[in-house]
């Protein structure tokens, strides 16, 4: 039986189309695959993928039409082809990585798990030689004496940092800012000598830090990345969270500053928005703790602010302020974020790890700002009844 020239390409288009077919199908089964090993750019992408389904799912039953269809199904490829090329990251085989602070488990963990990745990891303490940072000497971590809390302190610490480097005679290709407090409070009864406080040490003892790592990254012929620990509370503020909320504000104008004079620089910078990430710190929880905390800020309190303030509604009000820290979370998602801020081909300038629910609410900000307060103000509500009925 012959085959007439008609059905032979007939047969050669079936045969294209299967061609074609699976080369888009590979295609998009290593993208997905790309960005699942990712889970930066894979909680990023289930974010995304889920408020376009909600648009397109509009746009689609509005128009009824066929190139509505098209263009959702382009704009999902775009979404999963443009955060598979992002989510590619460098080797961190041998990298020299900075952290500017272990003293606390945050620190200790990222290190740990940057050493885990094979990174080579540099870590300031204020004691290198404390027993609680044994184990972080015994993965391989490289403890330095450093300090912040003065120039002095500073620079000695900066001198330390050279004197590994030059030994090694080797570049730093990343820094992480950890160096920092939490705090809490209301801004009736928080002090200006506190705020002043917080904001000294997150904001103007980093700055001077980052002055001085500047002038030691910047003669160096690779490239730096330059991350720090920030906070999402700068783009969701709660009541409760004033000193912190300062104090990171004015820290990530600092941030924007450097990313838009850096531009097409070797430097890049990023910031870290974490969630409530509390990690070993029982002690902030305690019921003495609590106590004593509230009678250092009732002693810092103006006559009339007592009057206002009664103990009763006030133990209430830190009871609230401290609810964040109660309920110890993994840092996992917070260490991803960071290893991508360090390594990754395309790093984003902000990153936030935290759950669907405030990354959601920090979208609604941005698009409708009176909704967001309205929400937001539900909690303060409830605060100021049970303030009335306390007096």
């Amino acid at each position: 039986m012959k085959i007439s020239s008609e059905e032979k390409r007939i047969m050669t288009l079936k045969e294209k189309f299967k061609i074609y077919f699976s080369e888009i199908s590979k295609c998009l089964s290593d993208a997905i695959v790309q960005i699942s090993v990712n889970p930066c750019k894979d909680a990023e992408f289930k974010f995304n993928l889920t408020i376009l389904t909600f648009l397109n799912f509009f746009i689609v039953s509005y128009f009824r039409s066929c190139s509505s269809l098209l263009f959702s199904i382009t704009i999902y490829l775009f979404l999963l082809f443009n955060l598979a090329l992002k989510a590619r990251w460098h080797d961190p085989a041998g990298k020299i990585i900075f952290i500017t602070n272990v003293d606390s488990c945050y620190g200790q963990e990222l290190a740990k798990f940057l050493v885990n990745r094979g990174a080579c990891v540099i870590a300031g303490a204020k004691d290198p030689m404390s027993s609680i940072l044994l184990q972080l000497r015994e993965d391989g971590v490289y403890l330095i004496k450093f300090d912040i809390s003065s120039d002095e302190k500073l620079n000695e610490g900066m001198m330390r940092l050279r004197l590994r480097l030059s030994t090694w005679n080797k570049d730093l290709n990343g820094v992480v800012v950890n160096s920092g407090v939490d705090a809490f409070g209301d801004f009736e009864w928080s002090g200006v000598k506190y705020l002043k406080k917080i904001t000294d040490i997150n904001v103007w003892q980093i700055a001077e830090l980052v002055k001085d790592l500047l002038e030691l990254v910047r003669p160096q012929k690779s490239s730096c990345r330059i991350v720090f620990h920030s906070n999402h509370l700068v783009d969701l503020p709660v009541p409760g969270n004033l000193p912190l909320t300062l104090s990171k504000s004015a820290l990530r104008c600092i941030i924007n500053a450097l990313q838009s004079e850096n531009r097409n620089s070797k430097i890049f910078f990023s910031s870290i928005c974490p969630g409530v990430f509390c990690y070993n710190n029982p002690c902030i929880l305690s019921l003495e703790n609590r106590d004593a905390l509230q009678k250092n800020i009732e002693s810092q309190m103006s006559p009339q602010t007592k009057k206002i303030l009664k103990s009763i509604y006030l133990e209430k009000r830190i009871q609230y302020c401290t609810s964040r820290f109660e309920g110890f979370n993994s840092l996992e998602p917070v260490l991803d974020y960071y290893f991508d801020a360090l390594f990754s081909f395309e790093p984003q300038l902000e990153y936030f790890p935290v759950d669907f629910q405030t990354r959601s609410h920090i979208l609604l900000r941005k698009l409708c700002p009176a909704l967001s307060n309205r929400i937001l103000n539900r909690n303060a509500l409830k605060l100021l009844q049970l303030k009335k009925k306390m007096q």
